[in-house]
């Protein structure tokens, strides 16, 4: 392979993680909205930090931006013409952090364990 074809090829494949790496995730979800259950849709963005929760649609659309990278929560409600912000936390849990509260938590569910607010 000469090296013109060798510098497109790592080029495409730096492309191509770059892409990976910026992918976007949605999940569908049910959420219940004024007594009434609704389609809804939660993306994350982790190449901009971000995630966006959208809820009924129209005039009755619940809009939520969290966005870590700047540290603000912003939620939007359509059909009574309000917006709320807030600061939040920059700082996202590491996975080790969310396996130990998980771990913690299901111990506080069993029946003959004892919990306090402390852990």
């Amino acid at each position: 392979m000469d090296t013109h074809c060798r510098s497109d090829l790592l080029d495409s494949i730096s492309s191509v993680r770059l892409f990976v790496s910026l992918q976007v995730y949605d999940h569908q979800y049910k959420a219940v909205l004024d007594g009434v259950e609704t389609d809804s849709v939660m993306e994350i963005d982790p190449g901009q930090r971000i995630e966006i929760f959208r809820m009924g649609n129209g005039s009755e659309e619940v809009l939520e931006v969290h966005d870590f990278k700047n540290g603000i929560t912003g939620i939007r409600f359509a059909e009574h013409q309000r917006c709320y912000i807030r600061t939040q936390t920059r700082k996202l849990p590491t996975v080790a952090e969310v396996e130990a509260e998980d771990t913690e938590l299901l111990v506080c569910l069993l029946p003959s364990a004892v919990c306090t607010s402390d852990s």
